[in-house]
């Protein structure tokens, strides 16, 4: 009798340890939905737009889990339902994620997400360049710790500008706002934009183009980074590593047929393929991160980042992302 009842305790024993399974996955007996972020209003975005339109992340997630999509925009929206458990994964700016690593927030770097045109424009005609303002000018950005105005701040930088002289010429303006003001041009000289809304400004007959940031853009990687909390990644990465199985999906799908990328992405951002087709030719989606320890330098540089950051080829999971650059 003792040698059973040892048996059966033993027994027990066994299947507790393979019932906890170390949070390495989801149960594959219990149904699991995930919720990505996609706003469909910017470039930045167009991978998972692409994976979303064309269905790439199903065939790759288990059985029992299912996949539904929301629409949040702002940084601080995005962060605060992920923190809250609303949404799994998501594209946010890499700003934020430094940023948000800086203040302790549980996030996890899955991959780089892209990043988008960005340009400046003035409404003066005496400006034809960056050094052309002086100083007394203002011009728009969306906010500050933004792509927007991290691309602004690489490009001041590889100029040799006075950053802080032309950081200070920034006001913060919706992209709404900010091609009003750039249209009217008695408040504003110049404003920043990224595609698709700086198609607009191109329409506008007293407007001109004053600096494609492209080359920063690169240098800095300013852009998006795809993140989850630290719990989810560590609980789920199955679910993680199909996200980036679909992500390689689509950026195939760019390289080998970008005609028909940019008829799906034209039709989300209500532009011309031909436009769409042109972004994607100047700023192509990828998932390399080169500049990462170059943009949160520059960040420290400005007073954005408090404190000295943590290099790329420190963060907790850097053998999972080694392949993505740093």
């Amino acid at each position: 009798m003792k040698r059973i009842f040892s048996f059966l305790l033993l027994a027990g024993f066994c299947l507790s340890l393979a019932g906890c399974g170390g949070g390495s996955g989801a149960s594959e007996d219990k149904p699991l939905t995930i919720s990505i972020n996609c706003y469909n209003g910017n470039y930045v975005e167009a991978p998972t737009q692409i994976i979303q339109q064309e269905g790439l992340l199903e065939k790759y997630l288990p059985e029992n889990v299912t996949v539904e999509y929301t629409g949040l925009v702002s940084g601080p929206e995005i962060r605060d339902a992920m923190l809250a458990g609303d949404i799994q994964i998501a594209g946010m700016s890499l700003v934020s994620f430094q940023t948000g690593l800086e203040n302790d927030l549980p996030l996890t770097l899955i991959s780089f997400c892209g990043s988008t045109p960005i340009n400046l424009y003035s409404n003066k005609s005496e400006i034809t360049s960056l050094e052309d303002f002086t100083g007394s000018e203002q011009i728009t950005v969306t906010n500050r710790a933004t792509n927007l105005h991290a691309a602004y701040l690489a490009q001041c930088k590889e100029m040799g500008l006075d950053i802080t002289k032309y950081d200070a010429m920034l006001i913060a303006a919706p992209n709404t706002e900010a091609l009003a003001l750039l249209s009217d041009g008695n408040t504003v000289s110049g404003s920043i934009l990224s595609f698709p809304t700086y198609v607009s400004a191109e329409r506008m007959p007293d407007v001109h183009l004053i600096c494609d940031m492209s080359d920063a853009i690169s240098k800095y990687s300013v852009g998006s980074a795809y993140v989850t909390t630290s719990e989810f990644y560590h609980e789920h990465l199955e679910i993680v590593e199909a996200f980036r199985k679909a992500q390689d999906d689509a950026l195939t799908l760019f390289a080998e047929e970008p005609d028909r990328m940019a008829e799906i992405l034209a039709e989300l951002y209500d532009v011309d393929t031909a436009v769409v087709l042109e972004a994607i030719e100047e700023v192509p989606p990828t998932k390399s991160l080169t500049g990462y320890d170059n943009l949160a330098a520059l960040l420290y540089e400005v007073g954005i980042l408090k404190q000295a950051p943590i290099p790329f080829a420190e963060l907790p999971n850097y053998q999972d992302i080694a392949d993505l650059g740093g």
